[in-house]
Parts: C-alpha cells; sequence; structure tokens
C-alpha cells in the first residue's frame, strides 16, 4: 500500500517536472534550452514577444528557424544532404510536397539567386483562365510569363499567357528537325511536313523527303 502510494507520489512529480519544464520554455520573458545533446542541436526558445523556436540556433527569426538539414523520413534513416527532404521508402507509398492555398491567392516557389540578381516563379495562377500553370521569371506569377499551360483546355503558350491552340508560340521558332503534320482539314489521311531544307512536302507527291 505505500509503495502504491508512493508510486503516485513520484507520478505527481514527474508530470509537474515536465509541465514545468515547458512552462519555462515557452513563459513569457522567458529563455530555454529544451534539448542540448551538442552544440548545433539546441532547441531554444527566444526570450522577446514572439517566443520563436530555434533549432540549431539561438537567434530564430522567425517563428521555427532551423539552421541544417530538415528531413521527413517514414520508416529508415537516410543521410542528410543540403536540403528539405521528403524520403518515401515503401513500395506502394507517394512522397509528397504540398503547398495548398486556402485562400485566393497563388499558389507558388520562388527560386532566387544572389549572383547573379535572378527571381524564377512556378506555380498556379488563380487570376489567369481559373488558375493556369505558369513558369514566370519574375518574383512572382502573372509577370514576365514564359510558359503558360491554361486549366481545362491543357493549351500550352511560350511567350503567350493566354494560348489560342494546343501549342502558341510567340516569337520565332527554331526547328532542329522536320515539322510533321498530320489528319490535315478535308482528308484524315493527308499529311504535310516542312523539311530541314524548308521545302513543303504534301503526301509524299513532291521530290522533297521529310
Amino acid at each position: 500500500m505505500v509503495n502504491n502510494k508512493n508510486n503516485n507520489i513520484w507520478l505527481v512529480v514527474g508530470v509537474a517536472l515536465v509541465v514545468g519544464l515547458v512552462a519555462g520554455i515557452v513563459g513569457a520573458g522567458i529563455t530555454g534550452k529544451a534539448i542540448v545533446p551538442g552544440s548545433n542541436d539546441t532547441i531554444y526558445v527566444s526570450d522577446d514577444a514572439n517566443k520563436n523556436v530555434g533549432i540549431g540556433t539561438t537567434a530564430p527569426g522567425a517563428k521555427l528557424n532551423v539552421v541544417g538539414t530538415m528531413g521527413v523520413y517514414r520508416t529508415a534513416t537516410f543521410t542528410p544532404e543540403n536540403t528539405f527532404e521528403v524520403i518515401e521508402n515503401t513500395a506502394t507509398g507517394v512522397p509528397m510536397v504540398q503547398l495548398r492555398q486556402l485562400g485566393t491567392g497563388d499558389a507558388s516557389v520562388r527560386f532566387r539567386t544572389a549572383s547573379p540578381a535572378k527571381n524564377w516563379a512556378i506555380g498556379i495562377d488563380v487570376s489567369n483562365a481559373g488558375g493556369a500553370f505558369v513558369i514566370s521569371e519574375s518574383t512572382g506569377l502573372g509577370s514576365l510569363d514564359r510558359l503558360t499551360i491554361l486549366n481545362g483546355s491543357g493549351n500550352v503558350g511560350i511567350g503567350t499567357s493566354n494560348p489560342q491552340a494546343k501549342l502558341d508560340v510567340n516569337g520565332n521558332v527554331w526547328m532542329r528537325s522536320n515539322v510533321i503534320m498530320s489528319a490535315l482539314s478535308g482528308n484524315g489521311s493527308a499529311k504535310a511536313c516542312i523539311n530541314q531544307n524548308g521545302s513543303l512536302c504534301r503526301n509524299g507527291a513532291e521530290s522533297c523527303v521529310c
């Protein structure tokens, strides 16, 4: 009976210590280090009003600031690189990174370099035809769009954000091989091509060969 009572006492004490530790870490005006196995593995909570959390840094500049590699693994352990990794190592699993917009804005990813100073963005532009897939040479979608795939029709535009055909190119096209057109209007078996010499051939009747 005494042993049970002692166990209960220690259980209460243990819970109280855990609660106290958490409160000490995230409490107002208190800095804390939750896990410190090594100097680069610190989990830290800032002591300012933001209560930012840092992993691998004692100066977090955002709600969660990670200095190092982030990995999401299903079961096994993998050797990380300087990346964010999502690894699925089962036969039927599908690894996925999802950017989901629950409001009315775009869903996009931005790529940026300092030297040369370049920006590219890729994602869904909701202002274009109900959600076109766009690659833009800019900080966001809808400006300097280089490639557009329309929602619904699947029309692809290069140099135009409103393609009117399966492939709509606004500018010169450099073809390194033949251009072959089949099933032309009026004759389902008709074929024509422009060969590498610039000659127009139709149904093999001409002397040129595609």
